[in-house]
């Protein structure tokens, strides 16, 4: 999808309903082509619905493009057997000042649903964290490894966010696999681990626009109406909705499902007459 757009004259009352179609222009096979429709809801990403629709209002766009996702991976990684992770008697390391900040046995493989094979001489997943949970910023190991440098003082969260954001899609898969075998080479070497031998395939999963925000109540300054920017940036446009996690300031999926929720409600005509408008 390219463009989205009401077609035919704007109402002029303020309380003229708006009847005009939704024009919604989309590539396909190298072609422009365009399908009408009575309603359109928009459930992407916010940073893109400016330009998708640019005849939404100011505010609404400027809410929009503060929708700066926080960047975040995991990493996983096949072992050939977890021996070493139960001589020494754990299934979670946490590494605080490491590249990645913990690491942990996935559960392990149920055939039909079935009970998990808990046989320690077959192979594992093992899962890599940034930290607490993926998000890049909450370790500063990783974050100066992917930028080169320490983050610079006085940025916004969102400044912060396009930064990582560039530094993760710059950073080669070397070193990720180079943090990966040295942890756990230095955690599990004791106990018979050898990453040269047990490590079968490492895959890097990158989400440069990964966790939707909210505004940030300590730094953010309020709007004039006490809208957070995510209730600005979903307002209804004529016969368009916002549907998304942006809309909800959260990277939730039941926020996401109550956001779509919203969105078809605005939808459904209702016979207030009057008061309906107001």
């Amino acid at each position: 999808m390219v463009r989205v757009q009401h077609v035919g004259a704007a109402p002029v009352g303020l309380f003229e309903p708006e009847t005009r179609p939704v024009a919604v222009d989309y590539m396909r096979d190298g072609r422009c082509s365009r399908v009408m429709a009575r309603n359109v809801i928009l459930a992407g990403n916010n940073n893109m619905i400016p330009y998708l629709c640019p005849e939404m209002p100011e505010e609404q766009k400027a809410a929009q493009h503060k929708a700066v996702r926080a960047a975040n991976q995991i990493t996983t990684v096949l072992i050939r057997n977890w021996e070493a992770f139960r001589k020494a008697g754990v299934t979670h390391v946490d590494t605080p000042t490491g590249f990645f900040g913990s690491f942990a046995l996935d559960v392990p493989w149920a055939q039909d649903d079935g009970q998990p094979d808990m046989d320690p001489g077959k192979g594992v997943i093992v899962i890599f964290m940034t930290g607490t949970n993926s998000g890049i910023l909450n370790n500063e190991t990783m974050t100066r490894a992917i930028m080169g440098t320490d983050m610079p003082d006085n940025l916004t969260m969102q400044q912060q966010f396009r930064m990582v954001r560039m530094g993760l899609l710059q950073t080669p898969f070397s070193v990720f696999e180079r943090a990966v075998r040295t942890q756990m080479n230095d955690a599990l070497g004791p106990y018979g681990f050898d990453a040269a031998r047990d490590i079968l395939g490492i895959t890097v999963n990158r989400w440069p626009h990964g966790f939707a925000m909210a505004q940030n109540s300590l730094f953010d300054p309020p709007s004039p109406t006490g809208e957070q920017p995510c209730e600005i940036a979903r307002r209804q446009f004529g016969r368009i909705s916002i549907a998304n996690s942006d809309a909800s300031g959260q990277d939730l999926c039941n926020t996401a499902i109550d956001q779509a929720w919203r969105a078809v409600e605005e939808m459904v005509p209702h016979n207030y007459g009057y008061y309906n408008r107001i």
